[in-house]
């Protein structure tokens, strides 16, 4: 009897247990279900971008994309008064494939669209995004209220009726032309698009030129100014243009002339050239001559300025030297072989009683050699007296 109460009041209490133990069991698959949701079960890593500012449509829970793929999502905003720190928390199985040097840029993909964070990866990636690591937004898109400002900021210095004309002006040249234009355009697509594929090194060439720009934008300055003296100059000669125009005629007459001696004489200046050449190689090997007669006749007139200044002409001393042999013939004929470049002999300083020294130099005989001096006497021939010969013959 006993165990039979028992099982009736349980069978009697089973609907009310079910249902109390239906309760937790509700909660239980809600919060899992929530969770799920909220990813709350995911293995997360959180990373921090730090940005000029962040936009206006940027919230928490904007999604974080690499490659177009979602990745993670943003989990804070801190607005400062000069930028904005974002924190990310990305898929731990996704970070693994995220390169340390990423490019962080807030965009959208419409004007009036939601901003997220888009992540790049290099040319060549490097090492691998750690969690906890800081990355500086490159690029954050611009807002519809940044354009309206802007547009407003133009249309405030625009006179509109000014603006209305400009308009209607446009209306009325459209119209009726929107196939043409629409034409145009397709081709105007079409020729940016060969543009765009044709050469990379057009891209190049765009950014190399920006040094070249600012160089043309430093030097304007003296560009204007130069023009402004050009502007000076070209009035003068305008003032003047008669007196130029005379120069410009004597020019020509003068140019003709000369085109008429050169000529009638071209061949023959040329042979006095060519043969001058020879002479005026001479005369610049010997030219440091030049100088020192000019300095020793100069110094001379220093040391005895009387002798020089009462009448004009040089001055000398003359004396006698003991005479040496006579010429011999074959032996002591002349030569034309001297050599030995320039030489001043001891000018400009010079001793009045001693005797210039005698340069020894190939010209077939050394009058001065120890075996041609002494005295003698021998009385010449005939032959001597005629011909000049030496006692040889």
């Amino acid at each position: 009897m006993r165990y039979r109460a028992v099982l009736r009041f349980i069978a009697k209490a089973m609907p009310k247990l079910a249902v109390l133990a239906l309760i937790p069991v509700t909660l239980g698959a809600g919060w899992l279900v929530l969770g799920s949701y909220r990813q709350s079960f995911d293995d997360w890593a959180q990373v921090t971008v730090i940005a000029g500012r962040a936009g206006l449509v940027m919230d928490r829970g904007a999604k974080v994309t690499m490659t177009g793929v979602e990745v993670g999502e943003v989990t804070a905003i801190d607005y400062q008064p000069d930028r904005a720190r974002l924190t990310l928390r990305l898929h731990r199985s996704a970070l693994a494939s995220i390169p340390a040097d990423v490019t962080a840029r807030i965009t959208s993909d419409t004007v009036f669209g939601a901003k997220f964070v888009s992540l790049t990866a290099p040319d060549s990636p490097g090492a691998r995004l750690e969690p906890g690591a800081v990355l500086d937004a490159s690029h954050v898109t611009v807002e519809i209220n940044t354009v309206f400002e802007q547009l407003v900021g133009v249309l405030s210095v625009v006179d509109p009726a000014q603006l209305q004309a400009t308009l209607g002006a446009l209306a009325a040249a459209l119209q009726g032309r929107g196939d043409r234009l629409g034409t145009a355009l397709d081709h105007t697509a079409s020729v940016l698009a060969q543009l765009n594929s044709a050469d990379p090194g057009i891209s190049d060439l765009l950014r190399t030129a920006a040094p070249v720009t600012g160089l043309y934008a430093d030097i304007t300055p003296d560009l204007l100014h130069t023009l402004d003296a050009l502007t000076t100059t070209g009035n003068t000669v305008t003032d003047n243009q008669q007196q130029l125009a005379s120069l410009l005629a004597g020019a020509t007459t003068l140019s003709n002339t000369g085109s008429n001696l050169l000529d009638r004489n071209g061949s023959g200046i040329t042979d006095v050239l060519r043969l001058w050449a020879p002479t005026s190689a001479l005369a610049a090997l010997y030219a440091p001559d030049i100088p020192c007669v000019f300095e020793g006749i100069a110094q001379g007139n220093r040391n005895n300025p009387a002798a020089y200044g009462a009448q004009p002409g040089v001055k000398m001393f003359a004396g006698f030297v003991p005479g040496v042999t006579p010429y011999r013939y074959p032996q002591d004929l002349p030569k034309v072989d001297a050599t030995g470049g320039p030489h001043c002999m001891g000018l400009p300083r010079t001793d009045p009683v001693v005797n210039v020294p005698y340069m020894v130099t190939d010209i077939g005989v050394n009058p001065l050699a120890p075996d041609r001096q002494g005295v003698g006497l021998r009385p010449p021939s005939v032959i001597d007296y005629l011909f000049g010969l030496g006692g040889g013959r």
